[in-house]
């Protein structure tokens, strides 16, 4: 995201400048239309985004909310379900598109530095879940001394700083109708991005322990 504000607009980025064919033509060469599959999970995504009110609405249940794990919880279920606005619908659409980043530079540009940004939020508010419900077993003094009352927002707080630094500090991922994915990387690049691999690394080796100990 620095990048749009230091070059003043996407493609504006040196290496994102997609002014040298127009868009049908990358749509031609590089994209491959999928109605039935863009289709199909724009569908998906709008069920499920439904689906996710009243789940969240129930965990507002006071005697629900006064547990913290609760409160993580319908903060994991806020990130999801943008997420799914990304992930499922948008890529729907994308795939309905036949697009490739330069069909729409702009909207791929936000939207994969938007759908990084949570995805690597919501790796972290489920470790803080892992965390709080091990803690709560093993040792409730702990548990309360770390996420008693109001303490559970502030520490929710350091997976949305988290977040919050992918999305503007980090580079975007790429969408590509050919292979239906986001890549986080676009194979221009001559060196790679440390934090993606920081943040995966830590996501897979963390998690494992609090399900081993319990």
């Amino acid at each position: 995201m620095d990048k749009i504000f230091q070059y003043g607009g996407v493609e504006a980025i040196p290496l994102y400048n997609c002014s040298s064919m127009s868009s049908d033509s990358w749509t031609t060469q590089f994209g491959l239309k999928r109605p039935v599959l863009g289709i199909m999970s724009i569908i998906y995504g709008a069920i499920f985004e439904i689906l996710f009110i009243p789940c969240l609405w129930a965990m507002l249940e006071k005697e629900l909310w006064r547990m913290s794990c609760y409160k993580i919880m319908f903060f994991v279920g806020i990130v999801d379900i943008f997420a799914l606005a990304m992930n499922s619908i948008s890529t729907g659409y994308l795939a309905y598109e036949g697009a490739v980043f330069c069909t729409h530079p702009v909207f791929i540009y936000i939207t994969g530095l938007w759908g990084l940004g949570l995805w690597c939020c919501s790796c972290l508010m489920n470790i803080l879940l892992l965390v709080n419900r091990t803690l709560n077993i093993s040792n409730s003094n702990l548990s309360d001394y770390v996420f008693e009352g109001h303490r559970t927002y502030l520490v929710l707080l350091i997976p949305i700083i988290y977040g919050l630094y992918f999305m503007f500090f980090t580079r975007t991922c790429v969408f590509s109708s050919k292979y239906y994915a986001w890549f986080y990387d676009p194979f221009i690049f001559p060196d790679k991005s440390s934090e993606r691999r920081i943040s995966s690394m830590q996501t897979t080796s963390i998690r494992p322990f609090p399900y081993r100990d319990v």
